[in-house]
């Protein structure tokens, strides 16, 4: 390409150059009109460019936000089961808290849904109902299992002789216990 060394106060000129300044324009429209192009050609592929930057991070953080939704625990349970009713307040933590922009996504969205959650009182006292109901049924299961080792471990009664006592009644277990002490 050919270089020109253009003045740019012939184009500023007021007077009576006008003339002069058309000749100038006239002369420079070959060099002009290609460079032109070019920008508009560089702008239109930059808009192009983006666009398809745009779409490529919306689709990426679609994939991320449904992956978190459908996040499954060792159980098969979802991970984050109150995502749908706090995600309003989850994107409102994000877009104003600077800290999450420093991480990655999924954690990003871990700790907004953390944090929803405990902004939410119903959610909250729902969470500590079913941790309560949790170590309730625990607790119900290992009193369970503690009584149905101590059946197993108890030996029936006998008699003095050593066999089973065939007496009934209060009377026979008394018997029975008071033998097997040695009285």
């Amino acid at each position: 390409m050919q270089r020109h060394n253009i003045d740019p106060r012939v184009f500023l000129q007021q007077d009576g150059g006008q003339t002069a300044q058309q000749g100038n324009i006239q002369s420079l429209l070959p060099v002009i009109q290609p460079l032109l192009s070019k920008v508009q050609e560089l702008e239109q592929g930059q808009r192009a460019w983006q666009k398809q930057q745009e779409k490529e991070a919306v689709k990426r953080t679609e994939t991320t936000i449904n992956s978190f939704r459908e996040e499954k625990d060792a159980t098969g349970a979802l991970k984050y089961p109150y995502v749908e009713r706090v995600v309003e307040v989850m994107a409102d933590l994000i877009e104003s808290n600077p800290r999450y922009s420093n991480m990655e996504a999924h954690d990003m969205l871990e700790q907004a849904y953390n944090a929803a959650v405990v902004l939410d009182p119903t959610i909250r006292a729902e969470i500590i109902a079913a941790e309560a109901s949790k170590q309730s049924q625990a607790m119900q299961q290992t009193s369970q299992a503690a009584r149905l080792n101590n059946a197993k471990t108890v030996k029936p009664a006998t008699s003095a002789s050593g066999t089973k006592s065939e007496k009934r009644g209060l009377r026979g277990a008394y018997d029975d216990a008071k033998a097997q002490l040695g009285h």
